[in-house]
């Protein structure tokens, strides 16, 4: 940990991260509004301008959050802007995000040659019975999803569903 000398208020123009979440402050109504709306419904879209803090709010607030309370198992996923020559799909980089290190013996041995995202979150489901009730997915900058070649946008988006 840095000490408090070398830690400064603000990070600049970049986001807070979830480890400068000690130093995240005066959100509180925004974060206890956001914590809210994600236990009531399944989706909820966080929009606005850019440099307003979304991006902070939910590193640095929403996702340490969600962790201390074990209530949901979260996962980041953050897309990047497609260019050309770039090889991972917003499926592979979706499922390097939740993929888990062991394999559910059981779904390995049902459905062998199936990597889907449900397959995915099953297996972490598998691996911790009994400690979150569900799944928190943040695509940061989803917007990014849209630059991606119609083919890649479709196979996430019938993945997703």
């Amino acid at each position: 940990m840095k000490t408090p000398t070398a830690t400064r208020r603000y990070p600049g123009a970049k986001p807070f991260t979830t480890e400068e979440q000690d130093i995240f402050f005066g959100r509180r109504e925004d974060l206890r509004r956001l914590s809210e709306r994600i236990q009531l419904e399944p989706l909820v879209v966080l929009y606005g301008k850019s440099g307003l803090g979304k991006s902070s709010i939910i590193n640095a607030g929403i996702l340490p959050e969600v962790e201390k309370a074990s209530q949901l198992s979260s996962f980041s996923i953050r897309f990047g802007a497609y260019t050309e020559g770039k090889t991972e799909s917003p499926l592979v980089l979706s499922l390097e995000s939740i993929r888990s290190a062991a394999p559910d013996p059981l779904l390995r041995q049902l459905l062998p040659e199936d990597d889907s995202l449900w397959r995915q979150l099953k297996t972490r489901q598998a691996a911790r019975p009994g400690q979150t009730s569900g799944f928190l997915l943040v695509f940061d900058q989803f917007e990014e999803l849209f630059t991606y070649p119609l083919a890649q946008v479709e196979e996430f988006a019938g993945q997703l569903a």
